[in-house]
């Protein structure tokens, strides 16, 4: 890696936030007079790494298009899924020009609050990687894994079982952002 990459954010925000069971997409979610995806913007903008956000959105999205950001702004259709929206996004950002070194930050778009330093800290560390690097937090919550197994009730049916506690000292939690060069996305999502 002889070249300083460029950093290409985005922030994925295709979602309708079904799993969060609110009538609107949990990026458009109001705190403090903006809506979450705008204050992800906003953090993303405190990098000094970063100057403008590829936003992901929705074929029939037109919120986004009538906030105001913090960064210029460009924006891609998402898919159905979380993966066919990264893939859109990185299609986008080839598209503009981005060489297969260049890194790629994706955040999503209702989490506004990962710390400046953060941000910083992932993208030093996936310049110095082949294939990038992402935020994670030690787990912290007792993990059990298990076995089903037949019970004998009228509907026979599976019945999962704890079977013991798992070693949480080698698990993580992965966060966002995640940093990939841009040309192993590519390789990944084909």
């Amino acid at each position: 890696m002889n070249k300083t990459p460029n950093i290409y954010a985005m922030i994925v925000a295709a979602g309708r936030g079904s799993r969060f069971g609110a009538s609107i997409a949990k990026q458009y979610t109001m705190l403090q007079e903006q809506t979450l995806l705008q204050h992800s913007v906003a953090r993303l903008g405190h990098s000094d790494y970063i100057n403008k956000c590829l936003l992901v959105v929705a074929a029939d999205d037109s919120t986004a298009q009538e906030l105001e950001f913090e960064l210029p702004i460009y924006y891609a259709v998402g898919g159905a899924e979380r993966w066919q929206s990264v893939q859109a996004g990185v299609e986008a950002i080839s598209e503009s020009g981005g060489d297969d070194s260049d890194l790629v930050l994706i955040h999503d778009a209702a989490r506004p609050a990962v710390p400046s330093v953060d941000i910083d800290r992932v993208i030093k560390a996936a310049m110095r990687e082949p294939y990038g690097a992402i935020l994670a937090t030690p787990a912290a919550d007792t993990l059990k894994s298990s076995y089903q197994k037949i019970t004998p009730t009228e509907e026979d049916r599976l019945i999962p079982y704890a079977k013991c506690t798992i070693d949480r000292s080698n698990i993580w939690q992965a966060q966002t952002p995640q940093v990939f060069r841009l040309g192993q996305l590519k390789r990944v999502l084909r």
